[in-house]
């Protein structure tokens, strides 16, 4: 199932956790909108992968286009790809989500929404710089309903300053109450080049507690499940069906092209990622400039790559993908690697897939690492 990633690299405002590129400067959209055309259309010769099936629009903050500007966007990409969409998501903030926004979206053609909520106290919204307020999160399931959708996602971050796990679980109870259909969980991590990381050696705040965090995870896969949530993917919890196809390409190795600064393209074998800046991507479009960078993945990249994504997710390690991948030897080796690593009790053989039991999703990550082959 091939899918195709828009980057907007815009926001009106930097969040104190965020390291994805963005800039603030929005009286630079148009000439982006402009260059990001051209590159689609300039890259058309290189898909190879079928027909379209998903589509997603992330950032930055989409929603701070036109909706003109994302039609004129949606028709260059309908008038070079094949479009077959069975998922088309685009991520926004609660305080975008007006009705007469939503439906706007909605008849676009636009099917899901990704929706960043991340905290329902106004404390945690403040301190992460974010520009919306609880009472924005309280009445969107009303008006997504109102627009249309019936296909959205929210994000909450876990591991607060402040937090604890009966709070925590108090609004993922609010989120089920209001039926909303899938919600991907991510802890508050540190990243280097982000003002929380400026904040936390100026001594200003204290690096985020794994103890607690480690609480909150294990608290909200029990809470989540037993209100009809499937943790399909360490971060990513949905109702029977409500999965997220676009992201589902990455974690099971489907090809996709991304379109946009600082966005990558995978087509099996070779990773592609553009320019982690606006100028440089707009300039390198018009011939002055190199915009991008790429590297061709050794049979082990690929084989490593399979299992830590595979860890992390509710299938497991695909064992036919690694055969297909490096041949009957690499399952072996790997298998090998299983039998002689710490965690061997915890992963489990089941009908061609290697799973990780739940309750050390946490660590999958670790855990792959420890199964990597050439390491």
């Amino acid at each position: 199932m091939a899918g195709i990633y828009i980057h907007i690299p815009f926001c009106r405002k930097a969040c104190t956790y965020c390291d994805f590129h963005f800039s603030t400067r929005l009286v630079g959209i148009p000439s982006f909108v402009e260059a990001l055309k051209k590159e689609i259309i300039a890259r058309a010769p290189e898909w190879k992968f079928g027909v379209v099936e998903t589509l997603y629009f992330g950032g930055g903050t989409p929603s701070v286009l036109s909706a003109k500007q994302l039609a004129d966007i949606y028709q260059v990409l309908h008038n070079h790809y094949p479009l077959a969409l069975k998922e088309w998501t685009f991520e926004l903030n609660p305080d975008d989500g007006t009705e007469d926004q939503l439906r706007s979206l909605r008849d676009i053609g636009i099917d899901r929404l990704s929706v960043g909520f991340q905290s329902l106290r106004d404390d945690d919204l403040d301190w992460m710089g974010r520009t919306h307020r609880s009472a924005h999160i309280r009445s969107f399931p009303q008006k997504v309903k109102a627009a249309g959708f019936t296909n959205y996602t929210v994000d909450f971050i876990y591991g607060m300053p402040g937090m604890f796990v009966d709070e925590w679980l108090s609004q993922l109870q609010w989120a089920a109450d209001e039926n909303i259909p899938h919600m991907s969980l991510y802890a508050l991590t540190v990243e280097q080049k982000t003002l929380l990381n400026h904040w936390i050696r100026k001594g200003r705040f204290a690096a985020p507690d794994e103890s607690q965090q480690a609480d909150e995870f294990l608290a909200a896969d029990v809470f989540l499940e037993k209100h009809g949530f499937q943790h399909y993917e360490v971060s990513n919890y949905a109702k029977p069906g409500m999965e997220a196809l676009h992201n589902s390409n990455y974690w099971y190795g489907e090809p996709y092209m991304g379109f946009g600064p600082s966005a990558h393209s995978f087509d099996g074998s070779q990773r592609r990622w553009n320019v982690a800046n606006n100028a440089k991507y707009m300039r390198g479009l018009d011939g002055e400039n190199d915009w991008f960078d790429y590297e061709v993945l050794s049979v082990e990249d690929r084989i490593n790559e399979a299992v830590m994504l595979g860890l992390r997710t509710q299938k497991g390690i695909d064992l036919n993908r690694v055969a297909g991948i490096g041949g009957d030897q690499a399952v072996e080796a790997l298998m090998k690697r299983v039998e002689e690593s710490d965690h061997q009790g915890d992963l489990i053989f089941d009908e061609g897939f290697l799973v990780l039991d739940r309750g050390n999703w946490l660590y999958a990550d670790g855990i792959a690492s420890e199964l990597f082959c050439g390491g």
